[in-house]
């Protein structure tokens, strides 16, 4: 499972000490929505690297929270993630919820688009928050508020 599942970066301490509750919770929520882990790449960065990606990438040149790279051809995800541990550290404050709380949504959420899910209006926006949820509720303990 460590081969399919990368972490590089600046990556969060949390994750790196939790690797295999990680890679356990991530293949469960692939798994339960009918998919495989073919490979997953998380890059964890700054404002700057989130930056210099998003214009690069998708010609929008400020920071975000996630930029998702699928190269999926079937139900086995191949995919990047590229997350703005700065941008999400202050979503996170901005909502008054736990960084590792917003952390887990974010990465669930790069998955959840690759997978079908989409917030491109209210309806699915909501759906997505479903199950964002959905997925959150299957979180290990290590990778909780309360593990710290």
């Amino acid at each position: 499972m460590v081969n399919r599942i990368r972490l590089s970066g600046a990556t969060p301490t949390i994750l790196l000490d939790n690797l295999s509750d990680l890679h356990g919770w991530l293949d469960k929520c692939v798994t339960d929505r009918g998919f495989t882990i073919g490979s997953l790449h998380y890059t964890f960065g700054d404002d700057e690297d989130i930056q210099v990606l998003n214009n690069q990438l998708l010609n929008h040149n400020y920071p975000t929270d996630i930029i998702t790279l699928n190269h999926s051809r079937t139900s086995r995800l191949k995919v990047d993630l590229y997350l703005g541990v700065d941008v999400i550290r202050d979503n996170a404050s901005s909502f008054n919820i736990d960084f590792v709380d917003e952390l887990c949504r974010v990465m669930i959420h790069g998955l959840l688009h690759c997978m079908g899910e989409d917030d491109n209006d209210d309806e699915a926006r909501a759906r997505m928050r479903l199950a964002e949820d959905n997925c959150l509720l299957s979180r290990p303990k290590s990778l909780t508020v309360s593990s710290i």
